[in-house]
């Protein structure tokens, strides 16, 4: 599960992508659902795994590749997009660089990602894949969690793909940071459903261990 859009995101993305003609949008690492709809959108994803690309039906164009080191040739974007992403790429600030020589004068970049420092991103690292599974599987309600080309994928967070030096680099590459936004993720929201006991239990466990709710973040730059 890649997390539902807030709808203060939803808000600040209708208003900043042009509604007037196409729109072409590179979203790295792919999915069963784009998070930037838009009526006019060509959707071209850039994946490392085949078997997550095949599941990215709304795409109009499909690209094998690591975001480190793709050459897009001459190809230009309106947007580019990260959700869930930088902090499984071992340099997050080498594909940023890579992928932003894409972004046409005017565009966009948005980056979505989980708080590293959070008991969530903690207790995920400490614990094994099949435990991820089975959480999506019997709590999130997924039947095809674990599954090729379905979340959740195994885990590798790697810590420079966090929300303030990302800010800083998109700043020193001339990019001008236009939306942020911190927020609760779902799997918290969904944890309280599924058993108030555990979610109070987690809320305890988290302010003892003086690290915050599972806290995601969103940032939207532009050129």
């Amino acid at each position: 599960m890649a997390e539902t859009p807030t709808i203060e995101y939803l808000e600040f993305l209708r208003d900043a992508i042009s509604s007037d003609g196409a729109v072409d949008i590179l979203e790295v690492g792919g999915g069963p659902q784009t998070f930037v709809h838009h009526p006019d959108a060509r959707h071209t994803v850039l994946e490392f795994e085949e078997d997550t690309l095949a599941t990215c039906n709304y795409a109009d164009r499909k690209m094998i590749g690591d975001a480190q080191t793709f050459d897009f040739g001459s190809i230009k974007f309106d947007v580019v997009v990260f959700w869930n992403v930088l902090e499984h790429i071992p340099d997050p600030s080498l594909a940023l660089s890579n992928v932003m020589a894409t972004v046409r004068e005017g565009g966009l970049v948005i980056i979505r990602g989980p708080s590293l420092k959070a008991l969530k991103a903690i207790i995920t690292r400490l614990t094994p894949h099949r435990f991820h599974v089975a959480f999506y599987k019997h709590i999130l309600g997924h039947k095809n969690a674990g599954r090729a080309g379905h979340a959740p994928y195994v885990l590798s967070h790697f810590p420079k793909a966090n929300a303030d030096e990302l800010d800083r680099f998109l700043g020193m590459a001339g990019f001008e940071k236009i939306f942020g936004q911190q927020y609760d993720g779902d799997q918290v929201t969904l944890l309280k459903e599924y058993s108030h006991a555990l979610f109070q239990g987690y809320r305890i466990a988290s302010r003892l261990g003086i690290v915050g709710i599972h806290r995601e973040w969103m940032t939207a730059a532009a050129r």
